[in-house]
């Protein structure tokens, strides 16, 4: 009360709060105050205006405590709607200012969350691709390496396609070279039968000067084993063999007049004629071949 006392005090100064008292001192009064007050008599009025004037200020006094009171109530209310407004509206800001630091703090833990996926990812791709530059230097390597092998076994399919060329060509001139001393060797036997015929029917002892001048010259002597190995090709056999048949038909020419002679020149014979028959079959020409070959290495030599 004191203190609602020193705010109508001090509110009673203000020009307009006493106008607002007056004017509900005003409709306080009743009506019949004013109907049964009449003019005024001419009597003491001091103590009457005392009264009215203690009467009058402490009707004011309660119509200032009224109004007042309603005034600060008033006052009061529009404070607390402004201060529950004011509380709304910063209760609203500081909401959306906790939701956008919410978001804030969201979008910043996702950027670091993107950030550390992206150094992960440059690492992991950073790896890889060391490691396919490793692995592209070996295959480099393993291709350059497998080019070398390329061309190491093109150079010998090379040298093996001329080798066999080239045996090739010394088997057909083999073949030929074969084939003539074949020939030459038939020849020669059919020679030496018709010549043991000859002297089997006319019974002389042949002669080694006669037969000599009856030899037909041929160019299988040593001049032709002499020209083989001045050409560096191998050397034939057939001079060979056909000096050996032509020294063993002079042999046998010379000692035909005793019996000895003639069955060893009979056995020599049979032993040309089978040699030929066998050399004719393929399963033992390379062995007669090389039996035949033995003596040439051992005249060469």
């Amino acid at each position: 009360m004191n203190v609602i006392g020193l705010i109508v005090k001090g509110l009673t100064g203000c020009p307009v709060v006493a106008d607002e008292l007056r004017h509900e001192d005003s409709r306080t009064r009743s009506p019949s105050d004013t109907s049964t007050s009449g003019p005024p008599q001419p009597v003491n009025h001091e103590p009457v205006r005392a009264a009215q004037q203690n009467s009058y200020s402490g009707l004011e006094t309660a119509a200032a405590s009224a109004a007042v009171r309603r005034r600060l109530a008033s006052i009061l209310r529009a404070a607390d709607s402004t201060q529950q407004r004011r509380l709304a509206r910063v209760s609203t800001e500081l909401a959306q200012t906790d939701t956008e630091l919410l978001c804030e703090r969201a979008h910043s833990q996702h950027l670091a969350h993107e950030r550390q996926e992206v150094a992960e990812r440059e690492r992991s791709l950073s790896r890889q691709v060391d490691v396919a530059v490793m692995v592209i230097a070996a295959l480099r390597e393993q291709l350059n390496a497998s080019e070398n092998e390329l061309e190491r076994r093109e150079r010998e399919v090379i040298t093996i396609q001329k080798f066999l060329e080239a045996a090739a060509r010394q088997e057909t001139c083999g073949k030929v070279r074969i084939q003539c001393f074949i020939e030459n060797l038939l020849r020669r036997i059919a020679l030496a039968e018709r010549l043991v015929e000859y002297y089997q029917v006319n019974g002389s002892p042949p002669q080694c000067n006669h037969y000599r001048q009856h030899q037909q010259p041929t160019d299988t002597g040593p001049h032709r084993i002499t020209k083989s190995r001045s050409a560096g090709g191998p050397l034939s056999s057939a001079g060979f063999h056909d000096n050996r048949t032509r020294s063993s038909s002079q042999f046998s020419g010379c000692q035909l007049f005793s019996q000895a002679g003639e069955k060893r020149e009979r056995e020599h014979r049979e032993r040309l004629a089978q040699s030929s028959r066998l050399f004719c079959r393929p399963e033992h020409r390379d062995d007669i071949w090389n039996h035949q070959r033995r003596p040439s290495a051992g005249y060469e030599a």
